[in-house]
């Protein structure tokens, strides 16, 4: 049952993930354990698929940012943009924030 679970790139990277697996097989002739640990397999199961996004988005994100430092645009980290926000919000003009935070205009007027 889990075995083909286990045969997911991202998978054979999570040492938990295949014992947890190999438990299951293990258990599958005991209903009511079985009935727990696919309960608990499950949360590990949401676990390893939040980690799988966060991996991914990690991943553009640096590609992104990689692509963005060698065509020389800078992009704004989340503290800039929280302070940008927080000028905009207080009554700054676009411009009084692009001279403070070394923001582009559009990227202000984006925020």
């Amino acid at each position: 049952m889990g075995s083909d679970f286990l045969s997911a790139p991202w998978a054979k990277r999570s040492p938990s993930l295949r014992k947890a697996v190999e438990e299951l097989d293990r258990l599958e002739g005991d209903e009511s354990k079985l009935e727990l640990y696919e309960a608990k397999l499950d949360e590990v199961r949401v676990m390893a698929t939040m980690l799988e996004t966060a991996y991914d988005l990690g991943f553009r994100q640096g590609v992104e940012d990689g692509q963005a430092q060698k065509s020389g645009i800078r992009r704004p980290d989340a503290a800039t943009r929280a302070m940008a926000r927080r000028m905009l919000a207080k009554g700054d003009s676009v411009d009084d924030v692009a001279r403070v935070t070394k923001l582009s205009v559009e990227t202000i007027e984006s925020l």
